[in-house]
């Protein structure tokens, strides 16, 4: 199979046409960022400061019967 092009395709051609739509991918990933850093704020203040850090001993059920 071969295929014919009518035009002459040239990679500055196509390095101008990826030029805007690359910046708008990035600009989209920032956007995603500042949104997503926004909410872990959000969440990271509801977390309680004075939780225990040993988890409390449970006496083993079985031992006692």
């Amino acid at each position: 199979m071969m295929f014919v092009l009518t035009e002459e395709v040239s990679l500055a051609n196509l390095v101008d046409k990826a030029g805007p739509i690359a910046f708008l991918f990035v600009l989209a990933l920032g956007v995603a960022l500042y949104f997503i850093w926004k909410s872990m704020n959000k969440q990271l203040k509801k977390v309680d400061v004075n939780i225990p850090l040993d988890p409390p001993k449970v006496q083993d059920q079985a031992k006692d019967q």
